[in-house]
């Protein structure tokens, strides 16, 4: 007797056939599953809401969720592995989903039952026959397929783990080895001496990182442990880790006393301790000693390379090692200014008494490359100071990591030749395998040089490494933004906001997303819950926020109770006058609009006499001319900043220039090469949108024009959230 299906049981049926073929493919969403089905986005997204209640991306991510489920019970691959061959690019966002879904992580899935709520969906028909035969076929085609599946997933695994897992490791063996230093606690009765104390830490850290086979967590994420009230357990759970070190230093005079004590997280059992009671000059034997025994406990060889390494003695003058401590201090308090000239002055002192500490001119190029990377001063004189220290160093010791590393990052940051930093830091992270900084820097310069897929892959490997990395999730929510990813770009800057809610950048990018998304609401909605956050560009956000819904005066407001002038980033460099002027320009208030841009101009000219070749403050004067109707030093000053930093010189950087330039462009009456430039941004990565232009008052002028009006209208460039992937890959 043959079974009869409603219509919407061979529907759902339908769906869930053409889901199978295409389970391995992360491009497949919403949109080509509305083309395979014959019907429009919105048609399906109705239907599944009629039939299952749930929207299409739902859908299809809960059915990948469910064949994971399915992969992990019978342990036939990694969570890694699953991750990708059901469809998701990601295995860190994987593992997100996953634990939101079934409420604990893929790697728990063996060990427990699948909820009630999230079992198998019934209402997805099963269609019987009753002819043995073609039972027996579908058996057979069953069997073949799942044989495909098996030797793809395998054939997979082969090819991923030569060129993507880290150091051909699973995340299991990756714990077995993984371990966390927490921040030295300093029981000196000079409570001055936490810096000592803090380099002890490093120093302990960096030997532990030389040895390969260890997976060490960094000491950034580590000091964000310094007055924790969490147990070794909780923080190694959060960490991915299985070991967990403590340390303790009291220094008097010339004894210094350190204990260390090794912890199996996973039963809060000690496997050892040891007190170290020696003459300070013994200082850096200790440092040795504790490296050697935490991989002698971990069973990890050390190689004897990284041995010469551990054991080499960076100074015989202590005092010298007193100030180098000190310059690391300061170099890490903050991204200020004065702080990294302190260092600097530190790391000075420490050279002058011993020329052959290398650890310090690394110390002098590190600093230095920082306050040209954030823009404190960016001439050729600077440049080649920094790369006076960077040859000392690699004239002392060309083979320390320290050096190595320095030299890949001098030539991302300061020379800007990315395949010569990609050189460097590749043979430096073979070497190393499990240092996942390597792997976050050469994820970072990738993204400069427009290669976001690969930066992906990267940054998956230092959340997978170091789940704690609020840095990287930040990073890659940017570029998802970029990639027009944005429900995933949501995810990852929550959790970065999660992980650090006292970073502004989190907050300040969630809101650009939901700006440039059309959701103007839930952009103030963040940053109103989040008031205790204030800083020049946090107020700019705010200011903007208002703006975009035509609130002329409370955006005024915002801007003119800010106590800072300068609004500064990574990507503008703007002036609390410029941003008063520009809400007054597109108010129609030439006279007030001028007054502000004038005296902006005096600012930034001032600027540029001591950063002659910023690209930022370029931009801001060829916007400030604009606005002064100053057509010829506008545009000379727009094709300047271009002429420094474009699409090409930094894929990431470049794309505000060029968003500057249409505002000046536009600005100067030139709407059709205004409209041109915009619609270049839109055609690629970028953080402009439709959303953006046609909520942003300052593109008004442009409102009536039909190019404009066609461009803001093209389907092409219209944001569908259920779909997960860009729509220039379309």
């Amino acid at each position: 007797m043959d079974i009869e299906y409603s219509m919407d049981q061979v529907f759902i049926k339908k769906v869930t056939d053409i889901l199978e073929i295409n389970l391995g493919n992360e491009q497949f969403g919403v949109r080509k599953l509305a083309r395979e089905l014959g019907m429009s986005r919105s048609n399906l997204h109705r239907k599944l809401q009629s039939i299952k209640g749930q929207s299409a991306s739902q859908f299809i991510s809960e059915y990948r969720l469910n064949k994971a489920m399915a992969m992990l019970k019978k342990d036939i691959a990694t969570a890694s592995e699953i991750s990708y061959s059901v469809g998701f690019g990601s295995p860190s966002y994987f593992n997100k989903c996953f634990h939101k879904y079934y409420g604990y992580p893929p790697g728990e899935a063996k060990f427990r039952d699948i909820k009630s709520s999230h079992q198998e969906d019934s209402s997805i028909p099963i269609i019987k026959t009753d002819k043995p035969y073609r039972n027996f076929q579908i058996r057979k085609i069953a069997l073949v397929v799942v044989a495909v599946i098996i030797s793809v997933l395998i054939l997979s695994y082969v090819i991923y783990s030569n060129d993507n897992l880290i150091s051909k490791k699973t995340e299991v063996e990756l714990k077995d080895k993984s371990i966390a230093v927490l921040p030295c606690m300093n029981l000196s009765d000079e409570k001055d001496n936490q810096y000592f104390a803090d380099g002890q830490m490093e120093a302990i850290l960096n030997h532990l990182t030389k040895i390969s086979e260890l997976r060490v967590i960094s000491r950034t994420t580590m000091l964000n442990y310094r007055e924790t009230t969490k147990s070794i357990p909780e923080i190694a759970k959060e960490l991915g880790v299985k070991y967990v070190l403590e340390l303790s230093v009291q220094k008097s005079g010339q004894k210094v006393n350190i204990t260390a004590q090794l912890i199996d997280a996973d039963t809060d059992r000690h496997l050892w301790s040891n007190n170290y009671i020696r003459d300070l000059k013994d200082v850096f034997a200790i440092q040795t000693e504790i490296a050697k025994r935490v991989a002698r406990e971990l069973k990890a060889k050390i190689a004897p390379n990284e041995q010469a390494v551990i054991e080499s003695i960076p100074t015989s003058d202590l005092t010298a090692y007193d100030f180098y401590l000190k310059g690391l201090d300061y170099n890490h308090r903050s991204l200020q200014s004065e702080y990294f000239h302190y260092a600097i002055q530190m790391f000075e002192r420490s050279v002058e008494i011993d020329p052959n500490f290398t650890l310090a001119w690394v110390g002098l190029a590190s600093v230095s490359s920082n306050i040209y990377w954030f823009n404190f001063e960016g001439s050729e004189k600077h440049k080649k100071i920094i790369k006076k220290y960077l040859d000392k160093a690699i004239a002392l010791d060309p083979d320390l990591p320290e050096v190595k590393l320095e030299e890949g990052l001098y030539y991302y940051r300061t020379e800007l030749n990315y395949p010569k930093a990609i050189e460097i830091l590749k043979k430096l992270k073979s070497e190393y395998p499990n240092n996942f900084q390597l792997h976050a820097w050469l994820g970072y310069v990738n993204r400069r040089m427009g290669r976001f897929e690969k930066f992906k892959e990267y940054m998956d490997k230092v959340i997978l490494m170091n789940p704690s990395s609020w840095g990287a999730y930040f990073a890659t929510g940017e570029t998802l933004i970029m990639l027009r990813r944005y429900k995933e770009a949501e995810d990852y800057l929550k959790t970065a906001i999660e992980l650090n809610p006292a970073e502004s950048n989190n907050f300040i990018f969630l809101a650009r997303l939901y700006l440039i998304t059309g959701d103007v609401n839930k952009a103030r909605r963040l940053l109103n819950e989040n008031r205790n956050i204030s800083e020049p560009v946090i107020n700019k956000t705010r200011s903007y926020i208002e703006l975009m819904n035509r609130k002329y005066k409370l955006a005024l407001q915002i801007l003119e109770s800010s106590p800072h002038e300068l609004i500064i980033s990574h990507e503008a460099y703007s002036t609390k006058s410029l941003q008063i002027g520009l809400i007054y320009y597109e108010m129609l208030n030439e006279k007030q609009s001028y007054m502000q841009f004038q005296k902006a101009r005096e600012i930034l000219e001032e600027k540029l006499m001591a950063f002659p070749n910023d690209s930022r403050i370029y931009s801001s004067l060829g916007i400030v001319y604009a606005g002064l109707g100053m057509k010829e030093e506008s545009l000379d000053a727009g094709n300047r900043a271009l002429s420094l930093m474009n699409v090409s010189i930094d894929a990431l950087r470049g794309v505000y220039r060029e968003i500057d330039m249409a505002r000046i462009l536009m600005m100067l009456g030139d709407n059709d090469k205004a409209i041109v430039k915009l619609e270049f941004l839109l055609q690629q990565y970028s953080f402009l949108s439709v959303e953006i232009l046609k909520n942003d008052p300052f593109w008004d002028p442009l409102r009536a024009l039909d190019s404009f009006i066609t461009l803001i209208n093209n389907p092409k460039y219209q944001i569908n959230l259920d779909n997960y992937e860009s729509k220039m890959k379309s």
